[in-house]
């Protein structure tokens, strides 16, 4: 007489024994409806309707499979790990198909849509190493009726799947933007938003070293605004802000290398060595007449680049830097300070920022063609929509 094979008493491992064919093949169907309902991208749609039956098919094969290698082996219900393997991938499925309807494309990168691209990935993954799991556990495990705790691994995994996934968005949705895919496909609208509040932060930044420079009666010197860099692919594309200013009090050699420059090295700037002279270091310029004279340079880098310029959203690596050069001015012996800074890089949101850079020709003969522009106090700058347009 042949001894009956053991049976698990658990109820649960019998309940998912007898659902397990309904679940392989009835789930894909409730999955893929529940994704297809969203219409907000019509192209995802239509190669969902397209591949809808081959993920049927597979997912219902797939998934069938370790009951079919249970039977093929006497088993007459699941064993407790096939139970809480299987119950976790299709919990997994359910998460995916969730994240398909929610529909990403082109929409804002919030702290939601970071989420939901790590639940995509890690329930991918969950899915995958659970049904593996399963087919191999259903060709190696032995029928027995007694798992010991084992036997609570299944109802376990209902509650512990989800809440493995929901913690792995919820850190997602948290975590600060550091890299460039995170800024990829940003609205168009906010991205402009994002730049602006870039360059009021870059510009504040600066104010110390402008204040410790020339306390007022700055105008801007051309160049300020953006600079975009698009490479070939998207870790490549970036993009700087400058803000390039004269200050048109004259100043003399002496107060530039014994007064300002100390005063922006106070204000948060680390003097750096420029090129193979000293810094800072005599240069040649032409004067007023074309004539060939002796001016100054001074070159900075932010000596706390995370402080006020944006960051981590820069590439990293990057630093903010700072450029002072004392030129000649119309009078002997008198000089001009020009002071161009430039902000740490940051990635391209996207490629949807439609700035209006149609040149304005009267707000450039306001601030840079006039023979008296418009200046500025140190703590002053306009608008990155109004520099944009100048030439």
């Amino acid at each position: 007489m042949t001894e009956a094979t053991p049976v698990s008493d658990h109820p649960f491992d019998r309940g998912v024994w007898r659902c397990w064919t309904w679940i392989s093949w009835l789930l894909p169907v409730v999955l893929i409806a529940f994704a297809l309902t969203n219409s907000h991208d019509g192209l995802v749609t239509i190669v969902m309707l397209y591949l809808s039956p081959v993920v049927l098919v597979t997912f219902g094969l797939l998934s069938s499979l370790p009951q079919w290698v249970l039977k093929a082996r006497g088993h007459e219900t699941a064993p407790a790990p096939i139970s809480a393997l299987m119950v976790t991938a299709w919990v997994s499925a359910v998460a995916i198909a969730i994240v398909v309807r929610s529909d990403l494309q082109g929409g804002a990168v919030t702290a939601s849509a970071r989420g939901l691209t790590a639940l995509m990935g890690t329930a991918t993954a969950l899915f995958v190493i659970a049904l593996a799991g399963a087919i191999v556990g259903a060709i190696a495990l032995p029928a027995k009726d007694d798992w010991g705790p084992w036997r609570f691994s299944g109802p376990a995994a209902v509650l512990v799947a989800p809440l493995a996934l929901a913690f792995v968005t919820g850190v997602q949705s948290t975590a600060p933007i550091h890299v460039s895919h995170d800024s990829q496909n940003i609205d168009g609208e906010v991205a402009m938003q994002l730049q602006t509040e870039r360059w009021q932060a870059f510009n504040t930044f600066l104010t110390p070293a402008r204040t410790a420079a020339c306390p007022t009666e700055w105008r801007l010197s051309g160049g300020s605004g953006l600079s975009v860099y698009e490479g070939t692919s998207f870790d490549d594309s970036q993009y700087t802000l400058y803000s390039n200013w004269r200050c048109e009090a004259p100043l003399t050699s002496d107060e530039f290398l014994e007064t300002i420059v100390p005063a922006i090295e106070a204000s948060g700037w680390r003097l750096i060595a420029s090129g193979e002279g000293e810094n800072p270091g005599s240069a040649e310029y032409q004067d007023a007449s074309g004539a060939k004279t002796q001016g100054f340079q001074a070159h900075f880098e932010a000596a706390e680049p995370s402080e006020g310029l944006g960051l981590p959203a820069s590439p990293e690596g990057t630093n903010g830097t700072l450029a002072l050069m004392l030129e000649p001015g119309d009078t002997k012996g008198e000089f001009s300070l020009l002071f161009n800074a430039a902000s740490p890089a940051f990635w391209l949101e996207g490629g949807s920022v439609f700035w209006n850079t149609e040149t304005d020709t009267q707000l450039a003969e306001e601030l840079l063609w006039s023979p008296s522009p418009t200046t500025f106090a140190a703590d002053e700058w306009p608008g990155l929509e109004r520099v944009v347009r100048l030439p």
